[in-house]
């Protein structure tokens, strides 16, 4: 049998779902001399992953991107973003132990992100995922060192205009948030395209809005004369208080630990105020029946992935308790949580968490 008959049948098998014998084939296919293995070891990483071995996915993913850097090429469509990406070594900050506890993490996940239409050139595009199992949390083992800038310099089209499909599904969170909000003050964290910002201003909400992205700041005070600036929330330092902070899909995307993050958050509301945060959850009924094929797994932006658990520990070591918790209308697999910040004005939370 020649190697595309091999081929041919290793997709039949794999496509059935009898990921064992794919797997056998594909093997065969790259020890084959002459023989491009740079598919082959992909659809490897992919089965390997899948069936939860992350340490031999991460390995066959390895192998797929340095032995075919227009890898890409092969496994999207033409049309797709990245098709056209090639493999360029990227100089990672590693990341082992975990950010909430500070426990030696397990790899748990090794994805190709290439094949997520968020991927960011910039990025490493295989993402290992760390699991911390005292705090049932998963975290980015790696990220590019310099992030900041890679990001701040990228700004994603398809998240630049304003989705109008995507405000009734906020107006659901913005009317439990004027339910429970002591007043009308409110910073959102990350505007992106300001559909949040948007509708929260046309519920009575006076919003001011902090981005990190200079593009899609200035298109949100185009769009809709709210106020955004260019700015690292954790260096914000002005004295004006909130009564709500909305961390719509932002969390997630900090380097810092989320309790630096919390503890920001604490400082600039007022007494009983509001932190609403929404962001994907690994544990989510969603997430637990997509497993692999979870779209979140290939996000590369993203460095922490929460569960519930972890969340509210993170929360709750701050000093809030939550008020209501929900899945989210915009993001399947996501969660949203509304804390109440306790009897202080300003609370603060120390660098780490000891759970």
């Amino acid at each position: 049998m020649d190697a595309e008959a091999i081929f041919k049948q290793a997709e039949t098998l794999r496509i059935a779902g009898n990921d064992q014998q794919a797997a056998k084939l594909f093997a065969q296919l790259v020890e084959i001399p002459g023989i491009p293995g740079g598919l082959s070891s992909f659809r490897l990483g992919e089965i390997f992953n899948r069936n939860g071995h992350a340490n031999q996915a991460l390995e066959w993913h390895t192998r797929a991107f340095r032995s075919a850097p227009n890898l890409a090429s092969r496994i999207t469509k033409a049309e797709h973003l990245h098709n056209g990406y090639i493999y360029e070594t990227v100089n990672d900050h590693r990341v082992t132990d975990c950010p909430i506890c500070g426990a030696p993490g397990e790899l748990w996940s090794a994805n190709n992100c290439v094949t997520n239409n968020d991927f960011i050139p910039g990025f490493n595009p295989i993402r290992e995922w760390m699991m911390c199992h005292s705090c049932s949390h998963v975290f980015a083992a790696n990220y590019p060192e310099d992030i900041h800038e890679v990001l701040t310099n990228s700004a994603p089209d398809q998240w630049a205009e304003p989705n109008p499909g995507f405000f009734r599904q906020i107006a659901q969170t913005v009317g439990q948030i004027t339910e429970r909000a002591r007043g009308k003050d409110l910073l959102e964290v990350g505007c992106g395209a300001g559909e949040f910002a948007g509708v929260a201003a046309e519920f009575g909400f006076a919003v001011r809005g902090l981005e990190i992205r200079p593009a899609y700041a200035e298109a949100v005070t185009r769009t809709f004369g709210i106020p955004v600036d260019v700015e690292d929330f954790l260096q914000v330092a002005d004295a004006k208080k909130y009564d709500v902070v909305a961390m719509g899909d932002v969390l997630e995307h900090f380097t810092v630990p989320p309790a630096d993050v919390v503890a920001k958050a604490a400082s600039l509301l007022n007494k009983g105020g509001l932190l609403y945060i929404s962001t994907p959850n690994f544990m989510s009924v969603f997430s637990q029946v997509l497993r692999d094929s979870d779209p979140m797994r290939r996000v590369c932006e993203h460095i922490n992935y929460f569960s519930r658990i972890s969340l509210e520990k993170v929360l709750s070591s701050g000093g809030f308790t939550v008020e209501r918790y929900d899945m989210s209308p915009r993001y399947n697999g996501s969660m949203e949580v509304i804390p109440t910040a306790l009897a202080s004005d300003s609370i603060g939370i120390p660098k780490s968490v000891a759970m």
